[in-house]
């Protein structure tokens, strides 16, 4: 007789009746009493409970890479290289903003340890340009005075290779300075947002059903773009992007960006600017078509006092986001609006600006 304990977070509005078929999937660990009378197990043998300890983790840190990566693969190969060796991840370091200020990534092992790490993604060897490099000292400080005086600080330069044909990426990683035992096991991973999954019918049947399309939609992605500056959605608006995204603005300065976390850097930390200047109540964001080429492209425009700022569009790369270009101002005029003026929310601060940091 097996007993199954299943959380309220998981059942939400369903109340399991008699007869329902109930599937679910993970690890059962059992030994019955009789069979281990005169043998070992890892209840009693120190070194069978160390290796079951070891596979444990390994399981926890391959669900850790499952959760951050869609988002983040750097982010996630460090979290869950610190998860390989005992480490937790600390609910809340890792939000819907992606500033230099907010996205340190916080590891927690026992009471006592704490550790604050900050992640920086080389993509095909482009170096990013919103780097923690030479920010250690003010995190150290913030720590130790915010969180704890034992608090440590390490940085974390993960490189990614791009293979666009076997759509894969090359990993590898580096710590400074190097913390014992922990060190990256992942050779080489695949886009983290899958073609298809396997979804499970009512009736217990299984299908694939397809998340990513074979092209992106251009007007979704405008839209997620919209909802980032408006709702604070960067997190759904990552996963939608490619690792490798070029981002290209003619808009008002000529800036050139490789990877999506360096340009996530650049918009939120842009955004915090404008709220430190008492811009926000001017600002507004619209979703609409802008003819490129002689082709209508959807796009997102921000705006300023109702006049258009940057118009942005967006180029695919196996289904989702492969390139960003915000347009030079003589195409401002050629946008046409499909959706009303939203007006642009504030990000939310959490810890004193690092005045260093520019």
């Amino acid at each position: 007789m097996i007993k199954v304990i299943i959380s309220h977070s998981l059942l939400k509005d369903y109340k399991p009746s008699v007869g329902d078929l109930v599937s679910f999937a993970g690890i059962l660990q059992a030994i019955p009493d009789g069979v281990v009378e005169d043998g070992e197990s890892w209840h009693t043998d120190p070194s069978l409970k160390e290796k079951k300890e070891g596979h444990d983790r390994t399981i926890q840190a391959m669900v850790s890479y499952e959760q951050f990566a869609k988002y983040s693969i750097g982010m996630a190969v460090v979290i869950s290289a610190f998860v390989a060796e005992g480490w937790v991840h600390v609910p809340g370091s890792f939000d819907e903003n992606f500033s230099r200020t907010r996205s340190a990534v916080i590891m927690q092992r026992g009471e006592d340890e704490l550790m604050f790490i900050l992640v920086d993604t080389v993509i095909d060897g482009h170096e990013p340009d919103f780097s923690y490099e030479g920010q250690t000292d003010f995190f150290h400080k913030f720590a130790k005075k915010y969180f704890s005086e034992n608090a440590r600080i390490c940085r974390a330069i993960v490189s990614l290779n791009s293979y666009a044909e076997s759509d894969h990426y090359k990993i590898s990683m580096r710590l400074e300075p190097d913390i014992p035992g922990v060190k990256n096991r992942l050779v080489s991973a695949g886009c983290p947002f899958r073609e298809s999954t396997l979804s499970i019918n009512e009736d217990g049947t299984s299908e694939m059903k397809r998340e990513r399309p074979e092209v992106l939609d251009e007007a979704y992605a405008a839209s997620l773009l919209l909802n980032a500056f408006t709702k604070r959605e960067w997190l759904n608006l990552a996963q939608w992007m490619r690792e490798e995204l070029d981002y290209i603005s003619d808009s008002v300065k000529h800036r050139h960006y490789v990877g999506k976390i360096d340009y996530l850097r650049y918009i939120c930390e842009r955004a915090i600017s404008w709220a430190d200047r008492g811009a926000m109540p001017s600002l507004s964001v619209s979703t609409g078509t802008v003819c490129v080429n002689g082709v209508d492209r959807p796009a997102t425009a921000l705006h300023h006092d109702g006049a258009v700022t940057t118009v942005t569009i967006f180029s695919d790369s196996h289904g989702l986001i492969g390139a960003m270009r915000s347009l030079p101002a003589q195409f401002f005029s050629a946008y046409s609006r499909t959706s009303g003026l939203i007006p642009m929310v504030s990000p939310e601060a959490e810890i004193p600006e690092n005045k260093d940091q520019e």
